[in-house]
């Protein structure tokens, strides 16, 4: 469990630098605030979405929605992409290890016997295998689950109480 977190934080790094950075120079045309792009490039999960925000309130002067909605709203496209990601590697994993020589059906005894067991062998291997790459997809898809639907359902939360007292306000006066 500890690799997953050590590998979702480097994820996090990778993706601030390699994709957020380029992005924002192109967007933004240099640093507008060395905290907001540091937060961008070091923590992206949080940065993104404090990125949207203040860049809205560049662009327009204020914003119709709290700062957390940011948050929140682009949490999921950054994690979005880790799930993909390692849903990818996965999957090529798989493909190798389904190819591998652990298939190999050259037999090299002449006795009958000791084929049929070679066979039940590599049948259980390849069972063992499957088991536990399904295992991985089921873990990989409740990981998704969480890091998916948790900002889901705090953006749809923040919305609601938004609008409710947008309405509140609008009917008291």
């Amino acid at each position: 469990m500890e690799y997953l977190i050590i590998i979702y934080l480097l994820f996090q790094i990778g993706i601030g630098v390699l994709y957020f950075s380029f992005n924002y120079f192109a967007v933004e045309k240099g640093i507008k605030e060395s905290k907001e792009f540091l937060l961008l490039i070091f923590l992206p999960l949080y940065g993104f979405g404090n990125w949207k925000y203040n860049r809205e309130i560049r662009l327009n002067g204020k914003t119709e929605l709290p700062k957390n909605w940011y948050i929140w709203k682009y949490m999921i496209p950054v994690n979005t992409w880790f799930i993909a990601t390692l849903a990818i590697v996965l999957l090529v994993f798989t493909i190798i290890t389904m190819t591998s020589e652990v298939f190999d059906s050259n037999v090299s005894s002449d006795n009958i016997y000791s084929a049929v067991l070679e066979g039940f062998g590599n049948m259980f291997i390849g069972l063992i295998i499957v088991l536990i790459l399904l295992g991985l997809f089921i873990v990989l898809f409740v990981i998704g689950l969480v890091l998916i639907l948790v900002p889901k359902l705090n953006v749809k939360s923040i919305e609601s109480e938004y609008y409710k007292n947008k309405f509140e306000s609008n009917k008291t006066v």
